[in-house]
């Protein structure tokens, strides 16, 4: 399964890539945990862990308590994001990109707006 969800998350970093596409919202919707359905819009910013540099077109998806991605986007060539629309609740956001190390974190998205930003490491392996 693991697997799987990754050859999906690299298949989706090429084609947003190649393509130029924006914010995608996974089909359905999610279901925040206070079932007020207020929303929120999350942002932030990615950058190279070793030197600072913002990461271009790093992808950060939002996935809930089953495993399901709900929202997503990618970075622009400021490393930043900004997801709009977020059902309040938790979820596991991951970022990843090729060429860096994958990295997920917990959030409890609680208020209009939330900021979370991080560093990605290399992960050392050569394209050629």
């Amino acid at each position: 399964m693991k697997t799987n969800m990754k050859r999906l998350l690299f298949l989706f970093a090429i084609v947003s890539m190649l393509t130029g596409c924006s914010v995608f919202r996974h089909s359905g919707t999610a279901k925040p945990e206070n079932n007020t359905g207020e929303t929120a819009t999350l942002k932030g910013s990615v950058w190279e862990a070793e030197t600072g540099e913002p990461v271009v077109y790093a992808n950060i998806i939002l996935v809930d308590g089953k495993d399901k991605m709900r929202y997503g986007t990618y970075t622009n060539e400021k490393g930043e994001y900004q997801i709009e629309g977020v059902a309040y609740g938790k979820y596991t956001v991951r970022f990843f990109s090729v060429g860096y190390e994958e990295k997920a974190i917990l959030i409890d998205i609680k208020k209009n707006e939330e900021q979370l930003s991080t560093g990605l490491k290399d992960n050392h392996i050569k394209f050629d």
